[in-house]
């Protein structure tokens, strides 16, 4: 059999042969293969760097990409899974630092003071114990008094009124809009697309269907912009509003330069 890819998709649907891939291939190998979107017109090989959302290498990218493929023990995986999701907590940076600090026994409390020989003793100042920390069972009412002492010489804040936040406006008479979006089906492994073409009076018609879930979340925005600009060129709409909730796809789509992202063919296929 020929060993190409070429030879895995059907040149004229611009579509996986998936009767072929389903035989070649086992079935969490070939879910993944269809899942990969195709463009829908022939275009040109491009080398991109797959390890950042934009497909151009950095130094940093290049580093964590080699990092993580050497050969990490259980215990190295595990604590770099708890340093994610500490860094994924929606607080403020002080707040990571603060506990990276703490877990690194970074903080100039009294104990790590008295191993680097600043301080006397270790003893906790408050309760007067041996122990280097606080009993557990003061530590929440403790909290809590110092929490009032802080925010006792803090003034009021004042609540913060947005003005000109408004991105919407009302269609124009005669004006055309295509508003689409994906969803995705993970335990299906499927991705739904839906597009709903309207003008200022009412909705014209509207679609929706189901493919193979992609890669990324992006490649699923790309999709569905690209379903709606075929929709309006099936319906003979040669001027029209496209509109998504994806800033990624926004900024590809508004760019003079070619995307090298993931989903930059599918934006090439969309311009």
């Amino acid at each position: 059999m020929n060993s190409l890819v070429a030879a895995l998709i059907n040149e004229s649907t611009r579509s996986w042969r998936t009767n072929v891939i389903e035989h070649v291939f086992e079935p969490a190998k070939a879910a993944i293969i269809k899942g990969i979107p195709l463009c829908s017109f022939s275009q040109q090989d491009k080398l991109i760097w797959p390890f950042t959302p934009s497909g151009q290498y950095t130094v940093k990218s290049g580093y964590r990409f080699l990092y993580e493929g050497s050969a990490p023990t259980q215990a190295s995986t595990e604590d770099s899974l708890f340093w994610k999701k500490i860094w994924d907590l929606e607080v403020p940076n002080k707040v990571k630092n603060f506990v990276w600090q703490a877990c690194k026994e970074a903080l100039p409390t009294k104990e790590n003071l008295y191993r680097r020989k600043i301080a006397q003793d270790a003893l906790c100042e408050n309760f007067h114990v041996k122990e280097a920390a606080c009993p557990l069972d003061q530590i929440l009412n403790l909290s809590k008094e110092r929490k009032a002492e802080f925010q006792g010489t803090r003034p009021p804040t004042q609540k913060r009124v947005h003005r000109n936040h408004v991105g919407w406006r009302p269609q124009i008479v005669d004006e055309v809009k295509i508003n689409y979006d994906g969803a995705i089906f993970s335990r299906e492994g499927r991705v739904g697309l839906g597009v709903v073409c309207c003008n200022s009076d009412a909705v014209i018609t509207s679609l929706s269907e189901q493919i193979s879930l992609p890669a990324t979340i992006t490649q699923v925005e790309a999709l569905a912009v690209r379903r709606a600009a075929v929709f309006a060129v099936d319906l003979g709409i040669t001027s029209t509003i496209l509109e998504g909730d994806s800033n990624i796809v926004y900024k590809d789509l508004s760019s003079i330069e070619p995307s090298l992202a993931l989903h930059g063919h599918i934006i090439h296929d969309v311009k």
